[in-house]
């Protein structure tokens, strides 16, 4: 049984830890040819993760990026809606280990 809280636990901190990374950090990067520049500044209005290096990328991609950017927007929401329970739950369980480490610390004490 510890082993599975374990294992969850692990999974949401990188989880976690890996949206919080994805906020801080971006690297710019084409979506049609790959290229990474800091420069990039066309970008897909509708769902605005898109980054093209030139609107001639932007425009041969279109019908690609289409099916992916109607797909965004559909699950944006849900998608954004789990990730912030599963955090606010997991800073609940990280507060609730916490009380629980302190009592046994307590108790400890109150023994000796």
């Amino acid at each position: 049984m510890r082993m599975f809280f374990v294992t969850i636990q692990c999974f949401i901190l990188g989880t976690i830890k890996l949206m919080d990374g994805a906020n801080t950090v971006r690297v710019k990067t084409c979506f049609r040819c790959k290229k990474e520049d800091q420069t990039i500044t066309a970008i897909c209005l509708n769902c605005k993760k898109a980054l093209y290096c030139n609107r001639k990328c932007m425009k041969k991609n279109k019908r690609i990026h289409s099916l992916m950017c109607r797909f965004h927007l559909d699950k944006h929401y849900a998608i954004k809606t789990v990730m912030e329970e599963m955090k606010k739950n997991f800073n609940y369980y990280q507060e609730e280990m916490t009380k629980a480490n302190e009592r046994k610390k307590k108790d400890r004490v109150t023994l000796t």
